[in-house]
């Protein structure tokens, strides 16, 4: 029972760490997205 229970938290924290890695990746993209566009629109 309790390892089943470690087991469990321990996939659900992977799972969310990897959801959260992806999205701090599209953020940041997005951010230098948004960086540079302005900058190419300038020159």
């Amino acid at each position: 029972m309790c390892a089943d229970k470690v087991d469990f938290y321990s996939d659900y924290v992977f799972k969310y760490i990897k959801v959260f890695s992806v999205r701090i990746c599209l953020h940041i993209k997005m951010i230098i997205l948004v960086d540079t566009v302005p900058t190419l629109r300038a020159a």
